[in-house]
This record gives structure tokens, sequence and C-alpha cells, in this order.
């Protein structure tokens, strides 16, 4: 689920080029603290679940589904960083096993 604006910023990012299709949401490892849901540009892969929403697609490897369930997207800008906030849509599997990232997109192509 993508809110209000979400789309229009990820199709501007990539009309500038700063982003490829399709978007991977992915879940991060980081020591001991929960995980959290970053979003990044790769390529499909012959496993992925594959949402088209709002004319963009985005993928997820069943293994980060099976944990995440549904993922909603928002955007933030805070104090000029500006980003994008993924969470699990579920209330319970947001606030039991995982933390709320605010990550650029970043591209995993080199080039």
């Amino acid at each position: 689920m993508l809110e209000p604006g979400v789309g229009e910023i990820i199709r501007a990012m990539i009309a500038e080029g700063k982003v490829e299709l399709p978007l991977r949401i992915q879940l991060h490892f980081s020591g001991c603290i929960n995980p959290t849901l970053y979003l990044c540009a790769d390529s499909i892969r012959e496993a992925d679940l594959i949402h088209e929403i709002d004319e963009l697609t985005f993928v997820m490897d069943p293994e980060t589904f099976r944990h995440v369930g549904e993922v909603t997207i928002a955007c933030v800008d805070d104090r000029g960083k500006k980003g994008f906030v993924l969470s699990p849509s579920d209330p319970e599997r947001r606030g039991n096993m995982f933390s709320m990232s605010t990550l650029k997109i970043r591209s995993t192509f080199s080039g």
C-alpha cells in the first residue's frame, strides 16, 4: 500500500534517473536489534512475489512476505532528510517484531 503522494515521488525519481524499476522490499538485519524494512532497485528473481501498484512494480521474496505480510510505504521529510518509511500494514506485526525504517531508495545497480 502506498500512502498519498508516494507514487508520484517515486515516479519523479525514476524520471530523474535516480532509481530504476522494479523496487524490492526487503528485510535488513543488523546486530541484536529488530530487523527493518528497506526499499531498493533490484531485478526480479524467479521466486519473487510481484505487486503492481500505481504504475510501479514492487517485488518481495516469499520469506520476507511470510514475516511481514503487506507493507505500507510512506514518505518523510525529517529536517531536510527525505526518504521513505516502510512498515508492515498489520499493526500486530509492526509492533511485535519490526521497527520502522526511514531509508532513501538506493540502487543496487552499478553504473
